[in-house]
């Protein structure tokens, strides 16, 4: 476990760092070298190493007279007990401010921000019909605050998903961390209320350069989008929906319903009310990449991949239900909130939501193919999720190449599926992948597989340095029954640590296909042994 302090250059932001550690499974540490690395990163110019291990521990005021503990500390080998410390480094900050435009600030208060979510919820009332005074309420809050909201979210979620307490213990603390660094607000259901996060408010828009992200337009226009979140769970009851899903995959896709929705109608809204600019800052800056440099392209390509996901949800979702609202009215968008699509290509194409019948017949046994590659496995150990790979998804995997040429490649993909697995004691130490790419044409699929073997080369080519970077890599022609490939070793250096990873691309006829073991090696004879099965089963629909 390790603390730290830094200070940007210009004198203007102090750092605290607190990374959690020896709790394998959940935080192993670092070493002071990577710990300056993550204050790098961060912008601290100066910072200083504190005392670390049991001693490691960040707290804030928790608004009511006590302090809450924000990371997980260890003393005595035992997660959670603190440790009693004769010193500690102690901050007392005044309100953050926010900026009506660049050069103007205002401070954002309860009573500001009262006053401005009631004008966004005056315009949702107008918009939807719906009656939201004293149905919810505005409040600031901290990161903590909504870390805590989301953890009360996503753990009966993940509990449903994954059947096990202790599993959907550990993913919701991840997710909730994650993601309650990222919004700058949330509709927290259960409560009635919309989070304001000031704090990052103003970091975020320091990250992405983006200082218009703390002006009263944009605030505006993320209250609309919140309060049509309130709206429509008094309309539709989402809530409740979430609680019943059962997958990965239905969660993703769902997600792509909420924000796309929202989105589509705050649009609406602001553009009635001349509130566009802001509005289309707030959704500019939800897929904005913040700087990597200096940080190799390894971390530059990790960031482009996360934030994939919320291009699917806010963009490829708000076409989705706008599609589906202008051909089928309420009724479409009523249905697609209580009886949402099953897979996610359905996303991008809305008459199959609308008119099942127009979905094209099945000709490869795509799912009899992934079924048959997750049962070479012990369910008993490893968890399996399936997932359709969207089009962002697929262009930041390819994003190290040039755009025009995975245009090109990706315009005759017609499905990308995969399976997914994770030890169910350990997620993170180890994933197994199969993936089945299904395109328009035998010559098509020559095209995505070749570009898939020029992907593997470039990565070699641009991370060889930066914090995530290739040190190792072997490659070797495959042939099996019906298919041709090219098998790959590499050993990929993170953080001090190095992880081994082996796998194959293959393509047969007009489809592709793709294994990939991380953490875990697999030798050859076994992958070529994995893609013969999975072909037996995909071709047998065409039998």
């Amino acid at each position: 476990p390790r603390s730290a302090a830094g200070g940007s250059r210009d004198g203007r932001y102090l750092y605290l760092v607190v990374i959690d550690g020896r709790q394998k499974g959940y935080s192993e540490g670092t070493t002071t070298a990577e710990t300056a690395e993550w204050l790098r990163r961060f912008g601290a110019y100066d910072a200083l190493n504190l005392d670390g291990g049991g001693s490691t521990c960040l707290v804030i005021d928790d608004g009511k007279g006590g302090a809450r503990i924000l990371n997980r500390p260890i003393h005595a080998g035992i997660p959670g007990n603190e440790r009693i410390n004769a010193n500690h480094l102690g901050v007392r900050a005044q309100p953050l401010l926010a900026a009506e435009a660049v050069g103007k600030p205002f401070a954002l208060t309860a009573e500001s921000l009262e006053r401005l979510g009631r004008e966004a919820l005056k315009a949702v009332e107008e918009e939807t019909a719906v009656t939201l005074q004293g149905k919810v309420r505005f409040a600031i809050a901290t990161q903590g605050d909504l870390k805590e909201a989301l953890f009360d979210e996503l753990f009966p979620q993940f509990l449903r998903q994954l059947g096990d307490e202790k599993s959907a213990r550990r993913q919701a603390e991840a997710q909730s961390l994650v993601f309650s660094g990222a919004m700058l607000a949330k509709y927290q259901p259960s409560e009635r209320r919309i989070m304001v996060i000031p704090e990052n408010v103003d970091r975020i828009s320091s990250i992405l350069k983006e200082p218009v992200l703390t002006s009263r337009a944009v605030l505006r226009a993320v209250l609309v989008h919140e309060c049509v979140h309130c709206a429509d769970e008094l309309k539709y009851s989402f809530s409740k929906t979430l609680l019943g899903i059962k997958d990965f995959e239905a969660a993703f896709l769902y997600n792509c319903i909420l924000e796309g929705h929202a989105q589509h109608v705050a649009r609406r809204i602001c553009k009635k009310k001349g509130w566009s600019k802001g509005f289309d800052t707030f959704t500019r800056s939800v897929t904005k990449l913040p700087s990597s440099s200096g940080s190799g392209e390894g971390v530059a390509y990790m960031q482009r991949i996360a934030v994939s996901s919320f291009r699917t949800w806010y963009y490829d979702g708000e076409k989705f239900m706008a599609a589906i609202e202008e051909k089928g009215g309420e009724k479409a968008v009523r249905r697609a909130f209580e009886k949402p699509p099953a897979t996610l290509d359905v996303i991008y194409h809305p008459l199959w939501f609308l008119d099942p019948g127009r979905r094209p017949k099945e000709v490869y046994d795509v799912e009899g193919a992934l079924s048959e590659f997750e049962k070479q496995f012990d369910s008993s150990e490893w968890r399996a999720m399936r997932n359709t790979l969207t089009r962002p998804q697929l262009e930041a995997a390819f994003s190290v190449l040039p755009p025009d040429e995975v245009k090109r490649a990706l315009s005759d993909l017609k499905r990308a599926r995969v399976v997914v697995l994770q030890l169910r004691e350990n997620p993170r130490a180890k994933m197994i992948v199969g993936g089945v790419y299904v395109c328009r044409s035998r010559e098509s699929a020559k095209d995505f597989h070749r570009i898939e073997e020029r992907l593997l080369h470039t990565k070699d080519e641009k991370m060889r340095t930066g914090l995530i970077r290739i040190v190792e890599a072997e490659y070797q022609d495959l042939k099996g029954k019906g298919w041709q490939g090219r098998f790959f070793k590499k050993k990929v250096a993170f953080m001090g640590g190095e992880v081994r990873v082996t796998g194959c691309i293959a393509v047969s006829g007009s489809v592709g296909l793709e294994i990939l073991f991380s953490g875990e090696y697999c030798t050859l004879p076994r992958l070529v042994e994995l893609l013969d099965g999975m072909l037996e089963k995909l071709l047998r629909a065409r039998l």
